[in-house]
């Protein structure tokens, strides 16, 4: 994965996490806390950052929850040479599962007081119950003592920007590969917004949030 990859990230070389910019019918307290600025909101991809509320009993299905030493090993101690980019509230490494699995590692740079921990574990589970083959998917989660780190798909070849913002780059984008872009991104975002339950609104759809894997198929961060 390269700097723009991580697909996971928001920030300089990462970006690929997303504050958002349309409505919802109706907001959480969860939600509206990230909506108005809480660190957490960087924590949870910017595509399930505003969504309809959720029974208690909501809990997502195939989530994995890690241990500290799991993602430790899995990026060889967070070391430099893993390390993907990075913005105000958090670091994201490339990580390597047992499996052979390769991942994104989000880690939050500090500490989240008991309530923040109940709301980022409530929007992770809602994030875990969307799958799209046009959405980055959430693996798993880590939150354990001072430690808070999230689990994503790794997606290989960078962000839509990324190619749009060389040259040499973006005259190598096919105009069918743009059609594909942009047809995959759309099909991600309807998806979102219409077909997943609950149904959640982006807000912030750009180039730097549009993540491409090795065909050129998009990945909406």
């Amino acid at each position: 994965m390269t700097s723009e990859s991580k697909s996971l990230i928001r920030g300089d070389s990462s970006e690929t996490m997303i504050p958002a910019q349309f409505g919802v019918d109706t907001e959480t307290s969860e939600s509206k806390s990230l909506i108005e600025g809480d660190p957490l909101e960087t924590m949870i991809p910017a595509q399930f950052r505003e969504m309809r509320s959720l029974p208690k009993d909501y809990e997502a299905y195939e989530l994995r929850k890690f241990t500290f030493p799991e993602l430790a090993i899995a990026t060889g101690h967070f070391t430099n040479a893993r390390f993907l980019g990075g913005g105000g509230f958090c670091a994201v490494y490339r990580g390597s599962l047992p499996q052979g699995k390769e991942v994104a590692i989000e880690r939050l740079y500090f500490q989240l007081d008991g309530q923040q921990q109940e709301e980022i574990e409530k929007e992770i589970n809602a994030v875990g119950n969307v799958r799209h083959e046009n959405l980055v998917k959430l693996i798993g989660y880590c939150r354990e003592d001072f430690d808070t780190c999230l689990v994503l798909e790794f997606v290989p070849n960078n962000s839509l920007r990324f190619h749009l913002n060389d040259e040499e780059r973006r005259s190598n984008l096919k105009w069918s590969e743009r059609m594909k872009i942009a047809i995959g991104s759309a099909k991600g975002l309807a998806y979102l917004h219409e077909e997943c339950n609950p149904k959640i609104i982006h807000r912030d759809i750009k180039a730097k949030n549009i993540l491409l894997d090795d065909n050129c198929e998009p990945k909406v961060e």
